[in-house]
């Protein structure tokens, strides 16, 4: 049948899926460029040839082989390859994908475009491919139909695969947050017994499936993670989140649980999901309860950017990403008295670049609260960035780069170089917050030089 079908199975895939197929392509590609230096790479039900010539010429240097049941679809594939001048890269042979001839463990990345819909038993052609994959390689599939069970679970048998590496626990939960997908009960229970033996896997390993899950459609996965015992082992301190009660009339969840409503309430911007993650890490830490019986978590800002700077370490964080997210934390909970000179010292205490996502913190913060007070707090932060945007567009000082007096007009002036400099400054700026109209140069050298005591 195959046969028949060779010269249109290319325009048949185009048809199919309206062309967005050449965008499916180039997005799976990404997936496979970062296999290494010189990859060994298998096309399964490689058809005419195109994803092999665009993955060849996407990485350049690899060894690619495309493999097919249908000798005429290979038969074009070769002149497609001859034509490209890719005969070094790309070899093709006939072969079944559920019975592949290969060896286990011979290939970096094994993929599939549009053929595993046309496979007869689909479980063996998974299996045959997850066992042709070196260990740590990755299996990318391309395909027009979506699971209908939405379930997520392994190929085989789940305990056998989360073997051979830890971190595919992780990547279920990671998956189910993508797509949406329940975990099949023998893949949770599987998790659940083997969970422990993450404490193998590398810490970067470990962050990018953590990122991936909180920075996905259903971040609320993480209580997954949790249930499941994966956050014991990777993540211990959301753990304690978890199981910190809050009774106040402030909330009306556990630490965890605010957590996971904060992040729903928020887009998938990658600082803005890592800030809420950890904004209220160190409540545990500090929570109190009053003779009433109310809970109370002084200091916990603090408390909560040290704790994120120690966990971000942990898992090698970049330190850039580090500073953003930390100082979040520290000031999520700033309340800004609504006139514009607080709003420029928080803006100049926070810094300029993330004050934005602050907001997007705060309102996500108080939306995972109690209806208590809701609608003031939210208007609260609304008239702020009312303020905000109006500081912006008036281009108001609102740190040293900014300043109309520099350190070298200071020198000039013959102020002495070293701390007089740096401290004759902040008192300027410090002026010029509350009065952007005194960011003048020949006004701030006749107050804090010309006339210094």
């Amino acid at each position: 049948m195959f046969d028949s079908i060779a010269k249109d199975y290319d325009s048949l895939n185009h048809v199919l899926s309206l062309s967005i197929d050449k965008i499916w392509r180039r997005k799976a590609i990404n997936k496979i460029i970062d296999a290494g230096e010189n990859p060994d790479i298998l096309d399964v039900a490689c058809g005419t040839g195109d994803f092999s010539i665009a993955i060849a010429k996407a990485i350049g240097k690899c060894h690619i082989t495309g493999v097919d049941i249908s000798k005429e679809m290979l038969e074009m594939m070769r002149q497609k390859v001859l034509k490209n001048k890719l005969e070094s890269i790309i070899t093709e042979q006939m072969d079944d994908g559920e019975d592949l001839s290969f060896a286990s463990g011979s290939f970096d990345r094994v993929v599939n475009a549009f053929g595993i819909r046309n496979f007869e038993n689909r479980d063996k052609g998974l299996r045959e491919a997850l066992r042709v994959l070196k260990p740590g390689g990755r299996l990318v599939i391309l395909e027009l139909s979506r699971p209908e069970n939405k379930v997520i679970r392994c190929v085989g048998e789940p305990s056998e695969r989360f073997s051979e590496d830890a971190l595919r626990m992780m990547r279920a939960v990671r998956f189910s947050a993508a797509l949406g997908f329940e975990i099949e009960e023998k893949t949770a229970e599987s998790i659940k017994e083997l969970a422990p033996t993450l404490v193998k896997v590398s810490a970067e390993r470990i962050r990018t499936e953590l990122e991936k899950t909180v920075v996905s459609p259903n971040p609320d996965r993480m209580r997954t993670a949790y249930e499941l015992g994966i956050t014991g082992v990777v993540f211990p301190e959301f753990d304690r989140m978890m199981e910190c009660e809050q009774n106040n009339r402030n909330h009306c969840y556990s630490v965890g649980e605010h957590t996971i409503h904060a992040m729903e309430n928020s887009t998938e911007e990658r600082i803005l999901r890592l800030a809420l993650l950890f904004h209220d890490v160190g409540k545990p830490l500090c929570k109190t309860t009053d003779e009433e019986g109310s809970d109370h978590f002084h200091g916990h800002p603090e408390v909560s950017e040290k704790l994120a700077h120690e966990i971000m370490r942990r898992l090698k964080y970049d330190n850039a990403t580090i500073s953003k997210v930390c100082r979040l934390c520290r000031w999520h909970d700033l309340r800004i008295e609504p006139r514009p000179k607080y709003l420029r010292r928080a803006i100049n205490r926070l810094g300029e670049d993330l004050f934005p996502i602050f907001f997007d913190v705060q309102r996500a913060d108080v939306l995972a609260q109690s209806d208590f007070r809701r609608t003031e707090k939210i208007e609260w932060i609304e008239k702020n960035e009312q303020d905000y945007e109006e500081i912006i567009r008036k281009r108001e000082c609102l740190s040293l780069k900014d300043l109309a007096v520099s350190g070298r007009d200071l020198i000039d002036a013959g102020v002495k170089p070293g701390k007089d400099v740096g401290e004759i400054l902040n008192r300027m700026l410090e002026e010029v917050l509350d009065d952007p109209e005194k960011n003048d140069k020949e006004y701030l050298m006749s107050m804090y030089v010309t006339h210094k005591e």
